[in-house]
């Protein structure tokens, strides 16, 4: 959806998704070691993030976000998404950090980022799934407050309360 929601969060900077970020992310979610992560871990084309990104902009129920540095550098991506403002939730994810700046704890700081504007939201509940094999994503969100659930299907279900 077309917002413009956007936080600074320490050194970074989250902010809506546009188009030129949308290719960026697309050529971050091609790698291999990011797309076996994804439930579909097929190669997307150009085509079809375009098709994609026009989508995400009609969609009323999900917010797509980029982060950046001081110095413009991209970092990388994250979404809410199945937002029900109704019941306060979300569904976090489509979450993926630059290669070049993992290990830096980016990945927190854009979560973090992504609490502060579900807040801002007024969203009590943010819920995500993992594949039980990411045991680094799984080890991030446990750092900055999700809980497992259960677990079904390989994945670990989880949800933070704001």
């Amino acid at each position: 959806m077309k917002h413009s929601n956007y936080v600074r969060y320490e050194n970074i900077v989250l902010q809506p998704m546009e188009i030129d970020d949308c290719e960026l992310y697309r050529r971050l979610r091609n790698f291999d070691e990011n797309r076996i992560w994804f439930n579909s871990g097929r190669i997307i084309s150009y085509s079809q993030q375009i098709e994609w990104y026009n989508k995400y902009l009609n969609d009323s129920d999900e917010y797509m976000f980029s982060a950046f540095d001081d110095l413009g550098r991209y970092l990388g991506s994250c979404g809410l998404y199945d937002i029900n403002f109704e019941e306060k939730s979300a569904e976090f994810g489509r979450f993926l950090v630059n290669n070049s700046v993992r290990g830096q704890g980016i990945g927190k700081k854009m979560i973090r980022a992504v609490f502060v504007i579900a807040k801002k939201l007024e969203l009590q509940h943010i819920f995500l799934n993992v594949k039980k094999e990411n045991i680094s994503a799984y080890k991030t969100y446990v750092d900055v407050g999700f809980v497992s659930l259960y677990e079904k299907n390989n994945s670990i279900y989880m949800m933070i309360n704001l």
